[in-house]
């Protein structure tokens, strides 16, 4: 088999995922200052293993391996995984001890998703030589990798049983009388329950943005999280109000559990992104198991659906004034080019840089690309030219939007959605969106008039390439979702609506 080795950046990152420079790590295998330069003239490749595996074979095989070698790793950087497996599988064929070879194929199927062969193969490599810190480090993400598969099957067990709990907790029917709270009637307070750490999290913005929203309505905040162990009105004296209106932003902090002897004449939830079994055990917590009925806040009909239907569907009560202050800061040339924003993990959880991600396959369609919070997508792109990773500190998310000629929205799990601020907020800023057409957020972009809806990444790497090569399609487009969002976010609409929907009128 002929294979002409093809040309490594050096400086790109390396496939392996170690975070360093293609030079500084696997393109510097096998490589011994004062031997390299007196038989590059001779060889069709560089690559030779630093250990022993190819002692053995003739000088033309290991010629031919190194061809293998190399233009495996170069397929792998830029994404051709299924040729980077065929390379790597042709030198295991005839040298199954190659230390690299495996480990690199190792980290191919975890990018595939395969993690109990990309764990075999990667644990084989490790016992050919001493471990070093980069294979450490890529046996640490498919461990990570591997718990998070396992979470998953049990969050779609536990989102089986959703819509049956709501259907319990919603409503007193069928429960007995003297279980439920007495309402009184005097007691009008509303509290805001929730957990506000000073970030720009969806909670503690929430819970901040509810506090403005119901002003006129005197809501007291409850946050530990904020105020420290105690809450405010606590440490001024006057005790956790037990009847009331209680609205809790969220159940994924320990906040949600802590009232439980209150009896408020209301309990209302938002529902704001959380795991199903985190669902599954605050809620019951809240309801004091069906003591207290609860009434359920979703920003999409879509959401409601997953939740079992009938709950108050609102508009994410987002703040135009805070993109509108963001258009008028944009960074000089920022329309210039054509460039695409995306974020790259959610702040809750860290994100794996998997093989051939639609961000990989935007980046090497040529496309400008803005990653906002890329975790570790900055080691598979972060050295590409036509790729920019942002970060959250000192960045606000309207001040990254502001600039960008489109915006791609992606996502997984619908319960691991956020409140999709980034796609409402560029729809505010009048920059045409791309959102995936199964996303429960998808209901707030009509496909074609105000924004394009996709169904897989080939569609998505379609829309981008016709809105790169039509101004005047992304300009109509980006009107239409500005006047959409003026329209369906309204300051004065929204404020109306979640007052009356707090204060029962």
């Amino acid at each position: 088999m002929s294979v002409e080795p093809l040309p490594v950046s050096r400086l790109s990152p390396c496939p392996c995922g170690s975070g360093k420079r293609y030079k500084d790590c696997h393109g510097a295998l096998g490589k011994t200052p004062g031997t390299i330069a007196a038989t590059d003239a001779l060889r069709r490749s560089a690559y030779r293993p630093s250990g022993a595996e190819w002692n053995l074979l003739s000088e033309s095989e290991c010629d031919r391996l190194g061809a293998l070698m190399e233009a495996a790793l170069v397929h792998q950087r830029e994404g051709r995984a299924r040729e980077a497996e065929e390379h790597y599988r042709a030198v295991l064929a005839v040298a199954p001890q190659t230390h690299d070879a495996l480990h690199m194929l190792g980290m191919t199927r975890f990018g595939e998703g395969d993690y109990a062969e990309a764990r075999r193969l990667i644990e084989k490599a490790m016992s050919q030589r001493p471990p070093y810190a980069a294979i450490r480090q890529n046996l640490l993400l498919v461990d990570s990798a591997e718990r998070g598969r396992e979470r998953s099957a049990l969050e779609a067990l536990c989102e089986r049983g959703l819509p049956r709990l709501f259907e319990i907790l919603r409503s007193p029917d069928g429960r007995p009388a003297e279980r439920m709270p007495a309402p009184d009637a005097d007691d009008a307070s509303i509290r805001l329950i929730g957990a506000d750490d000073g970030s720009d999290n969806d909670d503690a913005w929430m819970l901040r943005r509810l506090a403005t929203l119901l002003g006129p309505l005197n809501p007291v905040v409850w946050s530990p999280a904020r105020d420290g162990v105690a809450p405010a009105s606590e440490k001024d004296g006057a005790p956790f109000a037990s009847a009331g209106v209680h609205v809790f932003v969220g159940v994924d902090s320990e906040i949600a559990t802590r009232p439980v002897q209150a009896k408020p004449r209301r309990t209302l939830v938002l529902a704001q992104t959380a795991p199903p079994s985190r669902w599954l055990e605050t809620l019951r917590a809240i309801a004091d198991d069906g003591t207290r009925p609860l009434e359920l806040v979703v920003e999409s009909r879509a959401k409601a659906e997953h939740l079992g239907g009938g709950h108050h569907v609102l508009p994410i009560p987002i703040d135009l004034e805070e993109f509108t202050a963001a258009a008028s800061d944009v960074r000089a040339g920022g329309f210039d080019e054509f460039v695409v924003g995306n974020i790259g993990q959610d702040g809750r959880e860290i994100s794996h840089a998997r093989t051939d991600s639609l961000q990989q396959r935007v980046a090497m369609a040529g496309f400008r690309l803005d990653i906002y919070d890329p975790g570790r997508l900055r080691n598979a792109l972060g050295a590409a030219r036509n790729v920019r990773c942002l970060s959250r500190r000192g960045l606000t998310l309207a001040q990254f939007l502001a600039p960008l000629s489109c915006y791609l929205y992606r996502c997984e799990a619908w319960w691991k959605e956020g409140l999709a601020r980034d796609l409402v907020g560029a729809m505010a800023l009048g920059i045409p969106v791309l959102c995936p057409r199964r996303s429960i957020h998808a209901e707030y972009v009509r496909n074609g008039v105000d924004g394009i809806l996709y169904d897989d990444d080939a569609g998505a790497l379609e829309a981008l390439a016709v809105l790169r090569k039509d101004p005047k399609r992304r300009l109509a487009l980006g009107a239409a979702a500005r006047e959409s969002a003026s329209r369906t976010f309204d300051p004065a609409k929204l404020a109306l609506m979640y007052r009356r929907l707090v204060a029962g009128a």
